[in-house]
């Protein structure tokens, strides 16, 4: 199993004497935000952008993930399992539909919009896990956002 992650990384150019391409960052910096996709503790392909782009800004991801799935398949293996984990920046439609049309895995944070904040309070079965002193805990559901064509798996998880 392969098991990619896909972020962008603020680079903070405030104090640099020229900005060529500097634009505001989402951490109200003057920088860039490039995006990149590392395997385990290695940086595998980057794109430099500027610092307005956000996460899933225009088909930047996209085009990413599917040439890296396809350089995978063809010198690697073509039916190795790859799973790609992001944050909410990439919570989107569009994206999981290319997942689903390359037939790789995803973790993807979402995020808390108002109808799921009232959830919590309506769920049973929730269960636990435990690491060290830190408690969390989660339940399962089948989840489908307004726009969405079908459900997909939701874990809901809480610190207790």
């Amino acid at each position: 199993m392969i098991v990619l992650g896909i972020d962008v990384v603020v680079l903070d150019n405030d104090e640099a004497r020229k900005r060529h391409g500097v634009k505001p960052t989402y951490k109200k910096v003057r920088g860039f935000a490039p995006l990149q996709m590392s395997w385990g503790r290695f940086v595998i392909d980057a794109v430099f952008r500027a610092g307005d782009h956000h996460s899933n800004h225009s088909d930047t991801v996209e085009k990413m993930v599917e040439h890296v799935v396809r350089q995978i398949r063809k010198h690697y293996r073509a039916d190795v399992p790859i799973v790609l984990r992001s944050d909410s920046g990439f919570f989107d439609q569009k994206l999981f539909d290319c997942f689903e049309r390359l037939g790789i895995g995803y973790i993807c944070a979402g995020r808390v919009v108002k109808n799921l904040r009232e959830l919590p309070a309506k769920l049973e079965g929730w269960k636990r896990y435990q690491h060290k002193r830190t408690v969390w805990e989660y339940v399962e559901l089948g989840d489908r956002r307004g726009t969405w064509k079908r459900f997909r798996r939701l874990i809901y998880c809480r610190k207790v």
